[in-house]
């Protein structure tokens, strides 16, 4: 498929189903009286990513972020 095919399926797909898929895997995993689950009844989450940011080394770049040092896996 081309780039200019998948662009046009984008378009003609609204974002219907993707809120269906959304919806169905997006559950909590654990039930709300777990302990450590909320903080002052607003659950709690966590992203780990971090370290996986990768943006040019410029000087813009480097004025808004400080100096990124990427780690090896």
């Amino acid at each position: 498929m081309s780039e200019a095919a998948l662009r046009h399926l984008r378009r003609r797909v609204t974002a219907a189903p993707l809120k269906a898929l959304f919806d169905t895997l997006a559950v909590t995993l654990v039930p709300p009286q777990t302990p450590g689950v909320s903080y002052r009844r607003r659950r709690t989450v966590a992203f780990d990513g971090c370290s996986s940011i990768k943006t040019p080394d410029s000087e813009r770049a480097r004025c808004r972020l400080g100096k990124i040092r990427y780690r090896l896996a």
